[in-house]
């Protein structure tokens, strides 16, 4: 029975803890009144990320990059394309007209048991 709970404790805390996607902003008047582009008003520099739990590059527990904060299963989410959707979606809901300055990193080391993940980071400007 130790085993059993212990088993289902470890389930649970990988699916809580899982594939995440994320978008975060520093707004454009907590940048020291920065300028980030030559012409345009500046919204805001974001953040974008997903990452998620792979086995010999299978996709277990990802990020759903379509609704952050949400987990999906057997899907390989977390790839530059899904991440740089997410970003511009969420650009475009604080109004902003360019996505400048883009900067995208991996890290992948799924070679047996692993985590992928994808971020990207860019100016927002009106």
């Amino acid at each position: 029975m130790k085993k059993i709970m212990l088993f289902m404790s470890a389930v649970l805390t990988a699916v809580v803890f899982c594939g995440c996607a994320s978008f975060t902003t520093v707004k454009g008047d907590a940048l020291s009144k920065q300028d980030l582009s030559y012409s345009g008003k500046t919204i805001a520099h974001a953040e974008a990320g997903a990452w998620g739990i792979y086995l010999f590059h299978i996709p277990l527990l990802t990020a759903s990059t379509e609704n952050p904060g949400n987990i999906v299963v057997l899907k390989d989410t977390v790839t530059v394309a899904n991440v740089a959707s997410l970003m511009t979606r969420e650009a475009k809901k604080l109004g902003a007209k360019e996505v400048l300055n883009t900067v995208t990193t991996t890290n992948t080391n799924p070679f047996m048991f692993g985590i992928k993940e994808v971020k990207m980071s860019a100016n927002l400007v009106k």
